[in-house]
């Protein structure tokens, strides 16, 4: 199992948000400050500039796990030659 972090990120005042990736381990002021300044590359990326001087604000942090399963086997049909198939699941 591992887990990815992100942020739903705006400045203050606007109606929408951008997800910022958020890094692993503690988020004291520095890991805030790199995931501002992360949000503000994003935000000059997608609109073409900053608000140097507006609040940063964090709508929403999310957390998501993500496992790897085993696959599952197709269905083996069974009973060759006498007019029904049964299904053997493995």
């Amino acid at each position: 199992m591992t887990f990815a972090r992100a942020g739903d990120l705006r400045y203050v005042g606007q109606g929408y948000e951008l997800r910022v990736p958020f890094p692993s381990g503690s988020l004291d002021s520095i890991t805030i400050a790199q995931v501002f300044t992360a949000f503000e590359a994003l935000h000059k990326a997608e609109y073409g500039h900053v608000f140097a001087h507006s609040p940063i604000e964090i709508v929403n942090i999310r957390l998501t796990g993500i496992g790897v399963m085993p696959k599952i086997a197709p269905p083996q049909v069974t009973g060759h030659g006498t007019g029904q198939a049964h299904l053997k699941l493995e």
